[in-house]
């Protein structure tokens, strides 16, 4: 585009298009490139579910971009051969003979132990393309990630049982020599710095457990503030809700203010019978007999709107 000869060089309208819908194809691969070539940060977690990401994208792309639909094609079908042992290992494509690429359990059960993957790759990214029902494409799901769980189990138990042995076996041979003797294999000039760093970390671990006695009292004091707290602000609370429940009672006890406001210079109330009684103790025919009366003596609510008691105006 720099040349002299494309400097006039004008794209027509299908042209940018295509130009559009290859960015939004490729732009993925660049972020994918950034993030897994890090040479000071430990990527190996990110390799399942980048991949996977990946994939999805360049199915959305074929459906969604068809001028860019063969492209996404071809690199969906290049992902699917250069990282094949990941969609073999989640079911994803047939298991082959030969050895699968990236399909080593330590892919997945590293991506399983960073908290900012998880399992949650399986829900967004995993799927067989054989199931069409949605419940049965989340029990594919489940069954995925109740196989990866057992996988990382066991590898875990492995690593356990082998250390347990190695422990067994360095006790045992320890048992030979007395304790305060450096190890036959250790030259003895060395042996004040094995005393030095095992009275050290004795040193560490009082300070550790002295610390950690701290922080379980510190804990235990903030919670029992905590709940006083909790306490009072209950006690407040119950005590605005009474407070309310009275005024309420009160405004309920004292009645409401009639509707005067058009009945104002009216020297006759219609003839139609709605009593209602008034905070004098006297029933009126309708709420317009009680403003009439208000006129002459102000102070008037409405108690009630039926009768006073069985009283009569």
């Amino acid at each position: 585009m720099c040349i002299v000869d494309f400097e006039n060089v004008v794209f027509t309208s299908r042209e940018w298009n295509q130009l559009k819908d290859l960015c939004a194809v490729l732009s993925p691969f660049s972020e994918a490139t950034e993030l897994t070539e890090g040479e000071k940060s430990v990527t190996i977690s990110m390799v399942v579910p980048t991949v996977l990401d990946l994939n999805t994208h360049l199915i959305e792309m074929e459906e969604s971009r068809g001028q860019c639909r063969p492209i996404a094609k071809a690199l969906r079908q290049s992902l699917l051969k250069r990282f094949s042992g990941i969609f073999v290992k989640t079911k994803m494509a047939k298991k082959n003979e030969r050895e699968e690429p990236f399909g080593h359990d330590v892919y997945f059960i590293a991506a399983m132990l960073d908290p900012q993957f998880g399992l949650s790759w399986v829900d967004l990214d995993v799927s067989n393309s054989n199931i069409e029902n949605a419940t049965l494409q989340n029990q594919f799901r489940e069954d995925l990630k109740r196989t990866l769980r057992d996988t990382l189990l066991a590898e875990v138990e492995t690593m356990v049982d082998a250390e347990t042995l190695q422990n067994l076996a360095a006790g045992t041979a320890g048992t030979d020599s007395p304790k305060d003797s450096p190890p036959s294999k250790c030259p003895r000039i060395f042996a004040r710095y094995q005393a030095h760093r095992n009275h050290h970390q004795s040193a560490l671990n009082a300070s550790i457990s002295r610390q950690r006695c701290f922080l379980r009292h510190l804990n235990n004091n903030l919670y029992l503030k905590t709940v006083h707290l909790d306490n009072m602000v209950g006690k407040l609370l119950i005590l605005v809700c009474v407070m309310l429940l009275v005024s309420f009672s009160d405004a309920e006890g004292r009645g409401r203010k009639p509707s005067c406001g058009k009945m104002v210079g009216h020297f006759g109330c219609p003839e139609y019978y709605k009593a209602v009684c008034g905070s004098d103790g006297k029933t009126y025919s309708n709420e317009c007999e009680l403003c009439l009366h208000i006129q002459k003596c102000k102070n008037m609510l409405i108690v009630n709107d039926d009768r006073c008691g069985g009283a009569e105006s």
